[in-house]
């Protein structure tokens, strides 16, 4: 579809616009210029007209020709969540996932672009990200686009299409860090589909490319795996691939693989991203276009892009005829018709029914409220005073997993009469709380033990409060 044509893949940054044009000649690829649109001062995407027209006067200046445009969005712009979807068709799913945004998502749906990682199965449960955005700064984009006179295919996440890009690089399953001058971001696949993507704050490269700036983000790296659901001995076996967008000095990569302790990767220039490059830029300064390119790359091929909030999923474009959506209009309406007079009919014998019926309900309230509370208070004590008192075997195989050291001690412990439990507490060290998760972790009493979180309490207290989910299953 795009042969011979010249793509623009526009990079979103805070305050500026990485560009790369890419020529499309069948299989072959050609990267033919690359530069960095920074923001006039007082300018943003909220004058999207203005930014537009800054923004077509830098392309002119710069030679970009293409005319058509894929945009990538960084991670902290958007929303996740990780849902567990029951057997469904391609009909059915678009319309569990739009139920679900809308109830998981905290802000008003019609105020977010929805779409989603991965694929449904109509024989078994299905494991899906649902990924939406702001729709206002979708409209931006666009809006900026076009005031430069570009037209947008397509508007995904850069670093999916980094990691898609890169697949003949041998990434289908693990870690994967795209580092920036000013964060980086961090993403996770399992069995080739991304489970998992976090915005990660950092602050290396250029002047700041020291060795203690990378030990920062590696130590930040290995507590952000180290709370990853499912992660414990195996963690060690999951390569790390590193796209290095932050010109970082191949000595100062070493002492972050090491912070890391996980075997890293670096994958950077264009023979990784498998396309020719005519223009005089270095592999190392061409780094930092990676993403930009993998979204030039990426046009006309809706695989490699993963979402697009211009396209997306949950919401496709319906492509039916004039005459079949008259049809149906006439059904549906015929349909209301009937269901209207239905209604009226059954309302006037019915209406008396239904007020007895509600009366006896207000008088009977009272008792199943009484009911439900005794069931309540007996179900809740026999889970203490049955012939095994699962509880106090919880709470023993609980201290026995703590370390013998007094600095780790716990501040509250909630077990649900199905002995799913939360324990809290606080530690003078980290090495202390990753004791005691690899220690109810290899107990065979628990299952699902997993990091909610462990953070530092701040101000000026040293401490370190954690919190630890688990499942009792009495596996002595």
């Amino acid at each position: 579809m795009l042969i011979n044509h010249k793509i623009l893949g526009l990079d979103i940054e805070e305050h500026s616009i990485l560009a790369a044009e890419l020529r499309t000649n069948g299989k072959h690829r050609e990267v033919r210029n690359v530069a960095e649109f920074v923001f006039p001062e007082n300018v943003s995407f909220e004058k999207p007209a203005e930014l537009g027209q800054h923004l077509h006067q830098f392309l002119r200046s710069n030679h970009f020709s293409a005319k058509n445009a894929v945009i990538g969005i960084p991670v902290k712009w958007l929303i996740m969540r990780q849902e567990s979807i029951p057997p469904a068709g391609a009909d059915s799913l678009a319309s569990i996932l739009r139920i679900k945004a809308e109830r998981e998502f905290s802000l008003d749906y019609n105020d977010l672009v929805v779409d989603y990682i991965g694929q449904g199965r109509s024989t078994e449960k299905s494991s899906l990200l649902l990924v939406a955005t702001l729709r206002q700064k979708i409209e931006q984009l666009v809006e900026t686009s076009h005031a430069a006179g570009l037209t947008v295919l397509s508007i995904t996440s850069s670093f999916l299409a980094v990691a898609s890009a890169f697949r003949q690089a041998g990434f289908d399953d693990g870690y994967g860090l795209y580092i920036r001058p000013s964060y980086a971001e961090f993403l996770v696949k399992k069995n080739k589909s991304v489970n998992l993507l976090r915005h990660v704050p950092a602050a290396i490269g250029g002047q700041q490319d020291t060795k203690a700036d990378v030990t920062v983000l590696g130590r930040e790296l290995r507590r952000l795996v180290s709370v990853l659901p499912g992660t414990g001995s195996e963690t060690d076996t999951k390569k790390l691939f590193v796209w290095n967008a932050a010109d970082i000095s191949p000595e100062t990569l070493q002492v972050f693989e090491q912070s890391t302790s996980l075997q890293t990767e670096v994958v950077n220039g264009t023979a990784d991203l498998a396309v020719k490059k005519s223009v005089k830029t270095s592999e190392s300064g061409i780094g930092r276009f990676a993403a930009a390119i993998s979204l030039a790359s990426a046009a006309g091929k809706p695989k490699l892009l993963g979402i697009d909030f211009l396209n997306s999923h949950i919401h496709p474009e319906k492509k039916t005829a004039n005459g079949r959506r008259i049809l149906r209009a006439v059904l549906v309406g015929l349909a209301v018709v009937l269901c209207g007079l239905f209604l009226a009919l059954s309302w006037h014998s019915e209406k008396a029914e239904v007020a007895e019926l509600r009366t006896r309900l207000e008088d009977m309230r009272g008792d199943i409220t009484e009911a439900e509370a005794v069931i309540d208070k007996v179900s809740f004590s026999r889970g203490w005073y049955s012939a095994k008192p699962k509880f106090l075997d919880c709470l023993k195989q609980l201290t026995l997993a703590f370390p013998t050291q007094t600095n780790i001690w716990v501040t509250s412990l909630a077990i649900r009469k199905d002995m799913q439990a939360n324990v809290t507490g606080k530690s003078l060290n980290e090495e202390s709380v990753l004791q005691l998760l690899d220690s109810l972790k290899s107990n065979v009493s628990f299952s699902g033990v997993e990091m909610l979180y462990m953070r530092n309490i701040g101000r000026s207290s040293k401490e370190i409060s954690f919190a630890i989910s688990f499942n009792f299953v009495d596996g002595r």
